[in-house]
């Protein structure tokens, strides 16, 4: 904007010099017709026979200079005489010639000095316009290169999204197949870690590793039970239909106590016939009432084996990890390994001793139960510790 203001500026100062150029030529103009009269007056001159009638032709002609006054009353009474006249108008003449020569002097130089800056405005205006075409040439360009860049980086944008969608695409994909391959790991493992007889109860291994976690992570803060139970003469099952029939029993025995169970607790067989229960998070009296709701459902449970119905009961122990004369002696351990480096195979020891000796309980206490007349649990009425937990 700057450089098409300049190039105004200096359109119009150029356009004011023309008209000044024009006024000096209007007045050369002005001067070659007081010429052309005096020419006039030089051959009316050679005519008229009166001197005074010319010298007042003259001096009307000439009417921008000053006339003297008493030179016209003298002229007009008839005092000047025709030596005098001529001299007057050879002198008038002269003068004459004399202003014509410094008007046309004057008239030149400001000819000359105006023509000079009508060129240097031409030349300004010139390289104003030439700046001005280079600046729109030059914007054009960067306008162009900018538009480039910018579809450039439209493009680029295009193709990060289209790749940003490829990966997400493919995210998703190794998402869903990771879930599908985690599923599939995770259905082995359980069934790696289930009893290969097909019960559905985790292996003794498994079972253990699941216990000690459980008391790991409950030791200081509620209690954990265990129920070992035992299929009551489950021998004569095995001498009379069969070991498929015996099968079908355990699975039956576990299926039975699954249903009961919750998201927390869980079943291991223990081994032959015995199984043992995890019940995690509940009181004492609790947990018999839970133990009590599967034995009475396991009694009334038809147990089919081809078209003869059978009823299969168990006999249980029920113990608590705090009633074992270890649960103190672990806990201040593992309360004392917390605070310094935990060695992990250290705790995992403590754990497995501690979950040993509860089910060391549960078998004394079931052993209690086969020997008080089966489909029964046992339980103590009070732990040795006097802990709150207990009944």
């Amino acid at each position: 904007m700057k450089i098409f203001t300049l190039c105004a500026i200096f359109n119009l100062v150029w356009c004011v010099g023309l008209l000044l150029v024009g006024s000096g030529f209007t007045r050369e103009a002005s001067v070659q017709s007081i010429l052309r009269e005096m020419t006039e007056i030089e051959s009316r001159f050679k005519q008229y026979p009166c001197p005074q009638t010319v010298l007042a032709d003259v001096l009307a002609a000439d009417k921008e200079r000053q006339v003297n006054p008493e030179l016209i009353r003298r002229l007009d009474q008839g005092e000047i005489e025709m030596p005098e006249i001529k001299k007057l108008i050879h002198l008038e003449v002269i003068r004459f010639f004399e202003l014509q020569n410094r008007s046309q002097a004057r008239m030149e130089s400001q000819r000359r000095a105006l023509l000079m800056g009508c060129l240097i405005l031409s030349c300004a205006n010139l390289l104003g316009f030439g700046g001005a075409l280079w600046r729109i040439r030059t914007r054009t360009q960067e306008k162009r290169r900018l538009e480039q860049a910018l579809e450039t980086s439209q493009s680029e944008l295009l193709n990060v999204k289209d790749t940003v969608k490829q990966r997400t695409r493919d995210m998703l994909t190794l998402k869903r197949d990771h879930k599908s391959l985690y599923d599939q790991f995770a259905a082995m493992l359980r069934e790696a870690e289930l009893d290969p007889k097909g019960t559905g109860a985790f292996t003794a291994k498994a079972g253990m590793n699941l216990l000690c976690k459980a008391l790991r992570h409950n030791l200081n803060r509620q209690p954990v039970w265990v129920l070992l139970l035992d299929a009551d003469r489950f021998k004569s099952v095995n001498d009379t239909y069969g070991h498929k029939a015996g099968d079908v029993v355990l699975f039956n025995l576990v299926s039975c106590v699954q249903s009961e169970l919750r998201a927390e607790d869980f079943i291991f067989r223990f081994g032959g016939e015995e199984f043992v229960v995890v019940l995690t998070g509940v009181a004492a009296a609790e947990a018999f009432t839970i133990a009590e709701r599967l034995r009475r459902k396991m009694e009334k449970l038809p147990i089919w084996i081809g078209s003869q119905s059978i009823s299969v009961t168990f006999s249980a122990g029920l113990a608590g990890c705090h009633e074992s004369e270890l649960f103190e002696s672990t806990r201040q351990r593992f309360n004392e390994q917390i605070t310094k480096e935990i060695d992990e195979q250290s705790l995992q020891g403590l754990m497995f001793n501690l979950a040993e000796d509860t089910l060391a309980q549960a078998d004394s206490l079931l052993y209690q139960a086969k020997h008080g007349g089966r489909n029964q649990i046992c339980r103590r009425t009070l732990s040795q510790s006097g802990r709150l937990w207990a009944i």
